[in-house]
């Protein structure tokens, strides 16, 4: 099943506070879910199911998470294992030769760019 299907860009700039990222991910990542299933091709669809019923479940537990009060202030924040599985997540839409990442130039805008390894 092709996932690639983000457009290169920047999806979130000017901050790297977890309390402006997780939610841009997660609004972005539901964004390519949607995506993902409307464009699913004949044969794919129990993938698709699969795929769209592991984001619905990690988007599902963040938003939870995040519902709570202080949340990004509790002891119990899971800020490095959230934002990693965002990320990882992200970068499985990353379009052939991209990457999911802050930006070369601006460690503050995260998106997707196309990457300078020519292994790509």
């Amino acid at each position: 099943m092709n996932m690639q299907i983000a457009e290169l860009g920047s999806v979130s700039s000017g901050t790297m506070r977890a309390e402006d990222l997780i939610p841009r991910f997660v609004s972005v990542l539901d964004d390519l879910k949607q995506t993902l299933a409307l464009g699913v091709k004949p044969g794919e669809e129990m993938e698709c199911v699969k795929v769209v019923g592991q984001l619905d479940d990690l988007l599902g537990r963040i938003e939870r998470d995040m519902a709570e009060e202080n949340y990004y202030n509790s002891e119990t924040f899971a800020y490095n294992d959230d934002l990693e599985e965002l990320w990882d997540a992200l970068e499985a839409f990353a379009p052939k030769g991209a990457y999911f990442g802050a930006h070369p130039g601006d460690g503050s805008d995260y998106g997707f760019w196309m990457s300078e390894d020519e292994d790509n």
